[in-house]
């Protein structure tokens, strides 16, 4: 168990058959704030390089508690946010890949593939099959902030976003 802050514990679990560096199959699991993802899939581990690739999957009944891990301010306490989804990951001296997404997020399916270079530069193309203006503009602005009692507009600044979003509604 690892102690986070404001996060509780997380569980991490990993097993290998095979030898340091050949290939390695492997499962590993990792449960953190309500989150258990898992991986099930391929894993080289040798003194100049390392790579990984195989099936990941996400579960959770309410992944809000994690959004400041990934910069997207306090988490919206009035609602829950479930997550399901798997996809094809890939992590090697290129980055991260996750290719055949398949996805539902608070009732939003989504599909597609998402990529970040070691350098942070993030790619892909994600297609869903809804998505409403206040969840557009909360992605872009931040989560909506409370008004004071008897305002009429909130004075709180926006909260931290993600810094680079490019891309069309698909």
């Amino acid at each position: 168990m690892l102690p986070l802050r404001g996060l509780g514990g997380a569980r991490l679990e990993a097993q290998g058959e095979g030898a340091i560096g050949a290939p390695l199959r492997t499962r590993a699991s990792l449960d953190l704030a309500g989150l258990a993802l898992r991986f099930d899939g391929e894993t080289l581990l040798a003194p100049d390089r390392a790579s990984a690739q195989g099936k990941l999957s996400a579960d959770s009944a309410d992944v809000s508690r994690l959004a400041p891990l990934f910069a997207f301010g306090a988490p919206d306490v009035s609602g829950k946010t479930p997550l399901h989804g798997a996809a094809h990951m890939r992590f090697d001296a290129q980055g991260l890949t996750l290719e055949n997404i398949d996805a539902e997020i608070v009732g939003t399916r989504a599909t597609g593939v998402l990529t970040r270079s070691l350098a942070g530069a993030l790619g892909g193309a994600l297609k869903l099959d809804r998505l409403s203006a206040p969840d557009l503009a909360a992605l872009v602005l931040g989560p909506p902030q409370p008004a004071a009692a008897g305002a009429l507009w909130p004075t709180l600044k926006f909260a931290a976003t993600i810094s680079a979003v490019s891309g069309s509604p698909d």
